[in-house]
């Protein structure tokens, strides 16, 4: 590494930077066929200077755009406090149920990202969420810094999800602990429908209005949303996309999860 000039710290630098633009968008681009654009001038210059080479583009303007918004905390400044709240009654609830009931009414009211030019859609947007709590549920923690079952959304789609729930709710055994679980299990598969279809919803306006390139964007990637999460993909892109929207709506409720193997998704 030291012989061709590009030492263990700089690797670690431009690695290190390089990460999270390829988190968002660049598998996609390849798989488009979009060629390399020019390294955005909005980069901080540290990331490109003093390498004793030229650094190759890779990615599009756009993507390193998208890229610099989230390393220097652009999205994260955005998120906002829930202005809404559960009701009263919401209390006497199970904990299950009480948060499967928090999950639909942050899906019915959350604020809604897509950002333009960005060929997939998915963002936590309460700041609750960054704080590792659960919305809604005042400083209840959340579950982070685990690895759920991501590969089985991509397999069975979330309508495949709520049929296993629906057989298990089905045959006897259940105590109410156990039937009250399930059930808000599929609260929450309904929450993320409805997630779901407000980001459809926000396409389809965005589509309506927008003209030349920022509108084939939002038809690709409402192309890309309709199918997905409810079933499973059946395009690299909606591999993608069903990927993000399920991992950010986890997100959403405050649980931080990693992604797990996708390379055996």
């Amino acid at each position: 590494m030291e012989k061709s000039g590009f030492n263990r710290r700089q690797f670690l630098k431009f690695s290190g930077a390089a990460v999270p633009a390829l988190v968002l968008t660049n598998t996609l681009e390849a798989s488009e066929g979009i060629t390399s654009g020019s390294v955005s001038s909005n980069l901080d210059p540290w990331l490109y200077s003093n390498a004793g080479f030229e650094v190759p583009a890779y990615l599009s303007e756009r993507t390193h755009e998208l890229a610099w918004q989230m390393l220097t905390g652009q999205w994260g400044r955005e998120m906002k406090n829930a202005d809404f709240s559960l009701p009263s009654s919401a209390k006497e609830l199970g904990p299950n149920m009480h948060y499967a009931c928090a999950a639909k009414l942050v899906a019915q009211n959350a604020p809604i990202w897509i950002h333009p030019g960005a060929l997939i859609a998915g963002s936590a947007t309460l700041s609750e969420a960054k704080m590792h709590h659960v919305p809604l549920l005042g400083n209840l923690s959340s579950i982070s810094h685990t690895t759920i079952g991501f590969d089985m959304v991509l397999k069975m789609g979330y309508n495949g999800l709520r049929a296993k729930i629906k057989e298990r709710l089905s045959r006897e055994g259940l105590d109410a602990e156990g039937k009250e679980l399930l059930e808000a299990m599929l609260i929450c598969l309904d929450a993320a429908d409805i997630w779901h279809k407000r980001h459809l919803a926000e396409l389809e306006q965005r589509i309506a209005i927008s003209i030349g390139k920022e509108k084939e964007t939002y038809c690709k990637v409402h192309t890309a949303l309709k199918n997905v999460p409810e079933n499973p993909p059946t395009t690299f892109h909606e591999a993608i996309q069903s990927l993000r929207f399920a991992f950010a709506f986890q997100k959403l409720m405050g649980n931080w999860s990693g992604l797990g193997r996708i390379d055996e998704m």
